[in-house]
Parts: C-alpha cells; sequence; structure tokens
C-alpha cells in the first residue's frame, strides 16, 4: 500500500512515545508524538497525490472514450442525413411531391439507423452520469440525444423534408462542438502534465469538463432552443400545430428551456446535475 512505510514509522513513534511517558520522560515523548505526527502527514499527502493521479487517468480514459463516440456518432448521423436529403431530392422531383412506396423503405432504414445512433448516446450518457463531476454535457447529451430520436420517429414515418434535416444538422453541429471541447479539455490535461504540480485545492477534484467549456454549451444548447422554437411556430400554426407529434416536440422544446436554466443554476451555485 502507497504510504505503508510512512504509517509504519509513525506507528513505531507513537509506542516510543507510549513507553516514554510511562518512563516519565515527556519532552522525549513530546518529541516522538511530533515525528509520528510528521510521518502521517507525510503519508496522507503521498495517498492524496495518488488519487489524484489515478483521478486525472480515469478522466482521460473518459474523454478518450466520449471522444471516440461522439466521432462515432457523428459520422454515422451525417450519413443519414445525407441519405434523408437524397430521398428528399427524389420525393420533391416526383409529380405529387409525396414519397413512393420505395422511398418510404428507404426512409424507415434510416429510422433504424438513427435508432442506431440513440443506442450509442445512452452509452455516452451512462458513462458521463458515472462519471459525475460533469453538470451541462450530460444535459446535451440528453438533448442531442433526443434530437436523434424525433429524427427517428420523422424518417419512420418517410418525413425527409426541410424540418427533419434541420434537426439532424443540429445534431451534427453540436456534436462537432462537443468533440472540439474534449478535445480541448485533453489537450488541458496534456499541458497540466507537463507543468510544475500545482499546489493542493481547496476546491476538491478536477471536474471532468472546465466549467467555461460547459457554459459555452449551455449557449449553444440556448440557441438551438430558440431558432427551433421560432422555426417551429413558423412552420406549424392553426390545425397543424395541433398534430400529437408536433405537440410533443413544442413540448420538449420548453423542457429543454427549463432543463438549461436548471444546469445553468447548477454550475452557478457549484452543484453537479
Amino acid at each position: 500500500m502507497p504510504g505503508r512505510e510512512k504509517i509504519q514509522d509513525a506507528n513505531d513513534f507513537q509506542k516510543k512515545a507510549e513507553e516514554k511517558i510511562a518512563k516519565d520522560q515527556r519532552p522525549d515523548a513530546g518529541n516522538d508524538q511530533q515525528e509520528a505526527k510528521n510521518r502521517l502527514e507525510q503519508a496522507k499527502k503521498r495517498l492524496e497525490e495518488i488519487l489524484r493521479q489515478m483521478r486525472e487517468e480515469e478522466q482521460e480514459r473518459v474523454l478518450a472514450d466520449l471522444q471516440h463516440r461522439c466521432e462515432k456518432m457523428l459520422q454515422m448521423q451525417e450519413i443519414v442525413y445525407d441519405n434523408t436529403r437524397k430521398i428528399d431530392e427524389r420525393v420533391q422531383a416526383s409529380v405529387d411531391k409525396k414519397p413512393s412506396r420505395e422511398e418510404e423503405i428507404a426512409a424507415r432504414r434510416q429510422s433504424d439507423k438513427e435508432d442506431e445512433i440513440v443506442m450509442e448516446a445512452d452509452r455516452a450518457i451512462a458513462l458521463l452520469e458515472a462519471e459525475g463531476s460533469s453538470v451541462a454535457f450530460p444535459e446535451v447529451f440528453h438533448q442531442v440525444r433526443n434530437d436523434m430520436a424525433h429524427v427517428s420517429r420523422r424518417l419512420a414515418k418517410a418525413n425527409v423534408g426541410p424540418e427533419t434535416q434541420a434537426i439532424e444538422e443540429d445534431i451534427i453541429a453540436t456534436l462537432k462542438e462537443m468533440i472540439d471541447a474534449l478535445k480541448k479539455q485533453q489537450q488541458e490535461m496534456r499541458d497540466r502534465k507537463n507543468s510544475p504540480p500545482p499546489p493542493p485545492s481547496q476546491d476538491g477534484p478536477q471536474n471532468l469538463i472546465d466549467r467555461l467549456a460547459e457554459l459555452r454549451m449551455i449557449k449553444a444548447m440556448q440557441v438551438r432552443v430558440y431558432n427551433r422554437t421560432v422555426l417551429w411556430g413558423k412552420r406549424y400554426q392553426g390545425e397543424q400545430a395541433k398534430e400529437p407529434d408536433i405537440v410533443s416536440e413544442l413540448k420538449d422544446l420548453a423542457s429543454r428551456q427549463a432543463r438549461i436554466f436548471q444546469v445553468t443554476d447548477n454550475i452557478v451555485k457549484g452543484r453537479n446535475q
């Protein structure tokens, strides 16, 4: 066990102190007690350093894993997006501008592909929530995962139009932002490793994602919620706005706004998730 030698030394000094107290050699006993205290403090610092290193190594692993997952999801999403556009082009080129049986089948295939991306997002969310220190990133993943679910549902109904493509574009943009943030965070960790060790922090362990990076992600989420709300308000009016799927998406946007507020409040107050 790291620090075992220091602890054993402290134990030896404590025993010596006990013996000297029994012999009424109090000044010498006091010296031994102080030495025991010093050795225990050294052992404590050694253990804290080892725990810090283990924590950093675990964070490096999580960051690399998340980056890999985001890159995989991005690649998959870009393929679905390209295929969605191609199907829509064929639909728009038809006389009645309605999807044929063949195009409906093609759209459902893309829906299945989107479901695979949703599963990847679920794994990333589980990883982040298990790590526990990030506040905004789990919410970003939840929101992008919900968008993926919306896309899957729309594609299953052969809805390949501009609105579906707009959601896909948001997913792609969000994943790119997350990849960029994860890369920067990993670089910062490498830079810290190459710098002199900082004094012990009173603020607890280093967070997985820098708070400034999380605030940038919150701002991006807010912009997307606003833009989507404006777009949906223009596209879906009257009876169309009462369709169950559209009502569900509008409710989701309202829920996102509330969660963004909560996440921001958590960061300001130093709370996790």
